[in-house]
């Protein structure tokens, strides 16, 4: 097979075709998304966005992660993740990503903080929010959340272990004193020989 006929797609695991379309769930901060491969781009959009996004404006198939992958082993995703506020389009700043071990991918970026009561971006910052990892889903893998202990919940704590008992210490034995020994100096029988 030819190198320009198929690419490794790192991110979906999958070898395809230089022409398809490639269409994968993938699970993000809990949200079901939609990422679409095709040659050498890729764009992740939000299937069905949650409640807290679709009130500033956020619909279904907006785009959050687009960019495209470098030819060069690693492959490294170049590109752009949009930003949401209130009255405001979709605010683009540079991303970066990589597949980890597990096959999630992992984007990273500084994100932008906007100035007061406008749409202009004053910094962008190395913040919680400038990583998304994009864990893949099978398509018959239903989607499981961790039970997490409530903070007025008691945690199960883990039984205690019986105390090995101490150990008794050690008698060190000491050898006797021996008797003791008039020194000898020389001068005192200088001609002892």
């Amino acid at each position: 097979m030819d190198a320009k006929a198929s690419y490794v797609l790192v991110a979906t695991c999958l070898v395809t075709s230089a022409h398809a379309q490639e269409a994968r769930k993938v699970l993000y901060d809990g949200v079901e998304m939609q990422m679409t491969v095709s040659e050498d781009a890729l764009t992740i959009a939000y299937k069905e966005p949650p409640a807290q996004l679709r009130e500033i404006g956020v619909a279904d198939g907006q785009i959050l992660v687009e960019g495209t992958w470098t030819r060069r082993e690693p492959g490294i995703l170049v590109g752009n993740a949009y930003a949401f506020k209130q009255g405001c389009p979709p605010i683009r700043y540079d991303v970066r990503g990589i597949v980890d071990y597990n096959g999630a991918l992992v984007v990273i970026g500084p994100t932008p903080i906007l100035k007061f009561e406008s749409c202009d971006v004053a910094s962008l910052v190395w913040s919680d929010d400038a990583v998304m990892q994009f864990a893949p889903l099978a398509p018959d893998r239903k989607l499981i959340e961790r039970k997490k202990p409530h903070a007025f919940q008691e945690e199960e704590k883990p039984k205690p272990k019986k105390p090995k008992p101490k150990p008794k210490p050690r008698q060190i034995e000491r050898p006797a004193q021996p008797a003791y020994q008039q020194p000898y100096y020389p001068y005192q029988r200088p001609w002892g020989w």
